[in-house]
């Protein structure tokens, strides 16, 4: 890392050079203008006077009070609830491979620095998310009890739902499908 400071300021020095060297202009006995790098006989040099430049642009330093007073009202965000939208409580899954999907709704709308996670029978399921979306594959044939909760960026629990009942139903061998 500390190579590649003096390999750029050097690359600059020498780009700069070749940037800054004089062109010639010649003309050839049929009157045909060439400009070069590379003196001929008849070539003169051309004044290219100085070169457009525009000085830097301050950039202010962002303000700390404020940085910090957002971050302060986003760390203290109350939820008033969250809850699990569809499937409904009590509500089956149909015959199938046992996928299906968990939407949330939380008020206010989940804030920076929070995340959603979901729980399948008291067990995290997943990892957490912020969509408010949850995509379940492949789950057992059964009563499983759901429950969402809005953790913060420490993995603490700020708000929990209530939990509801699905009855996910797959065909089996010894109950085969209708």
């Amino acid at each position: 890392m500390q190579l590649i400071k003096p390999v750029v300021i050097f690359a600059t020095l020498v780009a700069c050079t070749v940037l800054q060297a004089q062109v010639y202009k010649s003309t050839d006995a049929d009157g045909n203008v060439t400009y070069s790098d590379q003196p001929d006989k008849s070539a003169k040099p051309v004044d290219l006077g100085s070169t457009n430049s525009i000085p830097a642009v301050k950039t202010p330093k962002p303000d700390t009070n404020q940085t910090d007073a957002s971050a302060k009202a986003e760390a203290t965000v109350t939820y008033r609830s969250v809850r699990i939208v569809k499937p409904a409580n009590d509500s089956s899954i149909p015959h199938g491979p046992g996928d299906f999907t968990v939407r949330v709704s939380s008020t206010p709308e989940l804030a920076k620095n929070y995340a959603l996670q979901l729980y399948m029978d008291g067990k995290a399921y997943g990892d957490t998310n912020t969509s408010g979306s949850f995509a379940l594959t492949n789950i057992d044939r059964g009563t499983h009890k759901l429950k969402v909760n809005i953790v913060n960026a420490a993995g603490k629990s700020v708000k929990s739902s209530k939990a509801i009942k699905v009855h996910v139903f797959r065909p089996s061998v010894l109950q085969p499908a209708y």
